[in-house]
């Protein structure tokens, strides 16, 4: 298994600092660090409708897993169509409720009956395995809220998460989030020949970056991104997109790259809902899906280019794993003791527990954060709660993890005692 970097831990830390607009490159500054809060809104209640285009297994499973003899273009599809879908999946609440983002200092309205596409600006969990766990395919309807969290906090994301979940798919190496410097210890390698002011000193903003090297540079480096790269800014609030389409580079009458009709597209999570069509359809959605950005926009919002190492053969894409660290014949104290280790991200951990017949009798799921590939079992099983199946007899439990390839693993079968 790759060495996780350390860095990972000071990353979670500026999440917060996250600053996904409405579309509009500039950064937006930060007012709070405050997670968003939701609370019931019973008002103006609506019938459910149907939604026109829902989420099945059928659409996430044909993406593949990821396979070290794969080529770059399919590796970069995986980590596009992931993305693509994560921000166009339609959805209705199963109960009215309202949220407040406060580093936007904004309340949001969620109706029952309005279809949604994308996950809603928050958290970070919400990649579509998660979604799964609390969608109806059929329907179209996400339960609002589990375990007393709202949805917006079970599978809401930001910038950085969302594009995230896309190269988890292919990568267990990239931890770049949202810093001034794109690293290969966080598995991100820079595009081009951008230089840093200073090598040995930590830059203040990507601005600085962008004014040092100048406009040509810049467009250079940007004429590189192919689909599923990715361009990064900090300036004290940032922002990440994944391209969707790769560079369209044009020149001046003097050999120089014309940043005004040079351009790419490109993937993102934002944090306002914008009104779209969608084969006749207008909805809401919080992301932007194939968007236009000039190389003079992204210069003007000193965006810097990076590529992911596992989409250029740096890297070989490694064999998903999930393993339980338990004693060898464990009864139900020491599986809780226990801890599930993986080589990529852990997306979510299910406990299940089987009567005589085989059938389910309970399940208990726990949803991971991004960045996890060690969980301890100690919130996701709960002696007190399956010990009556203990005294029954004849129960089986079950423990299965899913991780960022979409991979999900039976780590844990086997007769529940005492």
């Amino acid at each position: 298994m790759k060495k996780i970097i350390a860095l990972v831990l000071c990353l979670v830390a500026i999440l917060p600092l996250c600053a996904c607009s409405s579309g509009e490159l500039e950064s937006t500054p930060v007012k709070t660090e405050q997670k968003p809060t939701a609370t019931a809104d019973p008002s103006n209640e609506e019938k459910p409708v149907t939604v026109p285009d829902p989420l099945t297994w059928e659409k996430i499973n044909a993406i593949p897993v990821a396979t070290s003899d794969m080529t770059e273009d399919q590796l970069r599809q995986i980590c596009a169509d992931y993305f693509r879908l994560q921000l166009s999946y339609q959805w209705t609440p199963s109960e009215s409720f309202q949220y407040r983002i406060e580093a936007y200092d904004r309340t949001v309205n969620m109706r029952k009956g309005t279809v949604y596409v994308g996950s809603p600006y928050d958290g970070g969990q919400g990649n579509l395995y998660k979604i799964m766990n609390n969608y109806d395919s059929e329907t179209g309807v996400l339960t609002t809220s589990q375990n007393g969290e709202y949805v917006t906090q079970i599978i809401g994301n930001h910038c950085t998460s969302a594009s995230h979940w896309g190269w988890s798919r292919v990568s267990n190496t990239y931890r770049c989030g949202l810093t001034q410097t794109v690293t290969e210890a966080n598995g991100a390698l820079k595009l081009g020949n951008y230089q840093y002011p200073n090598e040995k000193k930590e830059h203040k903003s990507t601005r600085e970056v962008c004014d040092f090297n100048g406009e040509q540079v810049m467009y250079q480096s940007y004429a590189l991104l192919k689909l599923a790269d990715g361009v990064i800014n900090f300036n004290g609030a940032g922002h990440v997109m994944m391209i969707s389409k790769a560079a369209h580079v044009e020149y001046l009458p003097d050999g120089t790259i014309d940043g005004k009709n040079s351009y790419v597209l490109g993937m993102e999570q934002i944090s306002s809902w914008t009104k779209r069509d969608f084969n006749g359809v207008t909805l809401p959605q919080q992301g932007n899906v194939d968007k236009k950005y000039t190389f003079q926009q992204l210069f003007k919002s000193s965006y810097l280019p990076f590529t992911i190492k596992e989409l250029i053969g740096q890297d070989p894409v490694e064999k998903g794993y999930a393993t339980l660290e338990v004693k060898d014949t464990p009864a139900l104290e020491d599986l809780a003791a226990g801890k599930i280790v993986s080589n990529y991200e852990i997306s979510d951990i299910t406990v299940r527990i089987l009567d005589p017949e085989g059938k389910e009798a309970y399940r208990y799921i726990t949803n991971c954060s991004w960045n996890v590939y060690e969980k301890k079992l100690n919130n996701t099983i709960f002696p007190a709660s399956i010990s009556p199946f203990v005294k029954k007899g004849g129960h089986r439990i079950e423990i299965l993890c899913r991780i960022g390839t979409g991979e999900l693993f039976t780590v844990y079968s086997g007769e529940l005692t005492k």
